[in-house]
């Protein structure tokens, strides 16, 4: 009867019963006679004290039933079934049909055939908290989508962490089963706007044919590089000029922009002096341009500044290029000195 029960509920549910009578006569012609009324005043829908209470009598205890539930006070009726041990209740309130078991859990399976499920409102899964899973299954993928209580992880594609994509707490990781399966993320004009090239460990940016381990096609713009190999490029290369201050007389130790390689001074209205250059490490390229129509000396070795600032010419004395100077130096990690490549002015070019 149990069985019996639960299908005819589900039947009843997934049709939309419009009529309790309907549902009522169905039941009348299942258990084969009329159905016992119990009377008592309940809520909407009633609580399992108030059914555990209107069954507890001597002639219910331990009985197999099907019993109409008459609720007078509040006009409302409900189908009531219970094997003796569990109770299940019944009934549409306006175009809502309520089913209720005994303990507010139902156990087993619940299908749905036709119609899908619509939730309105907030719906908790798995509110006590118990490792207890979550899948969704896809037209050919059993595991679309898996949420792993036990590891507080979702996953898709798979419920082994990590094949396709694992989310957690600390970290989210994409493809740590090392399989060649791409990533791309697009933009609203780009549609490559990032790709991981799984199968060739490349990442492009504006491509998804990356040649290199890094592959951008596009403009870019950085504050600094540091590189311990070669950097090679196709295209132009454009270097946003940072801004200086420089004044008369000695300049030492001048303290750069941050991670600036092109820079554009200003400042002097007389002679002034280069003596050293804060800031150097290995193989670091600068640049020094002005416009300023003051004479520009760049001091070899000069004892103004500290010894790792300073200077080395290409004639490894003081050099005058003049007005309008344009200078590139490198620096060299192993003498830590600044090395001058090319300088120009009004005056001549080293």
């Amino acid at each position: 009867m149990n069985t019996e029960f639960n299908q005819l509920i589900r039947r009843q549910a997934a049709t939309g019963v419009k009529r309790m009578t309907t549902a009522i006569k169905a039941l009348e012609r299942l258990q084969g006679s009329p159905l016992t009324t119990v009377y008592g005043t309940v809520s909407n829908p009633p609580t399992t004290p108030e059914i555990e209470a209107l069954l507890d009598t001597p002639a219910n205890i331990g009985q197999s039933f099907i019993a109409l539930l008459v609720d007078s006070v509040n006009s409302r009726n409900w189908l009531l079934y219970t094997d003796g041990l569990n109770w299940y209740t019944i009934t549409q309130v306006g175009s809502d049909i309520y089913v209720k078991r005994a303990g507010d859990t139902m156990t087993g399976k619940l299908t749905i055939s036709a119609g899908g499920l619509e939730v309105e409102g907030a719906t908790i899964f798995n509110n006590t908290g118990a490792d207890v899973d979550f899948r969704i299954e896809g037209d050919t993928a059993t595991n679309l989508f898996v949420v792993d209580a036990g590891l507080d992880a979702v996953r898709i594609g798979t419920t082994v962490a990590g094949a396709l994509a694992d989310f957690r707490n600390s970290v989210a990781v994409f493809n740590e089963s090392g399989a060649d399966v791409d990533l791309r993320v697009e933009g609203d004009n780009d549609a490559n706007l990032l790709f991981a090239d799984a199968g060739n460990d490349r990442i492009g940016i504006g491509t998804n044919v990356p040649a290199t381990k890094l592959d951008v096609t596009g403009v870019v713009s950085t504050d600094g590089i540091t590189n311990v190999g070669p950097i090679s490029h196709t295209g132009t290369t454009v270097l946003s000029p940072a801004a200086l201050t420089l004044v008369n007389g000695d300049n030492n130790n001048i303290a750069l922009p941050a991670n600036a390689t092109y820079i554009r001074y200003d400042g002097p209205t007389g002679a002034y002096t280069i003596t050293g250059i804060a800031g150097g490490a290995g193989g670091r390229l600068l640049i020094l341009s002005t416009g300023v129509a003051q004479t520009l000396t760049i001091a070899n070795q000069s004892a103004n500044s500290t010894d790792i600032n300073r200077i080395i010419t290409s004639t490894n004395a003081d050099i005058v290029p003049g007005l309008r100077a344009q200078t590139t130096f490198i620096y060299d990690g192993t003498d830590s000195r600044w090395r001058i490549l090319s300088a120009r002015g009004s005056v001549g070019a080293f």
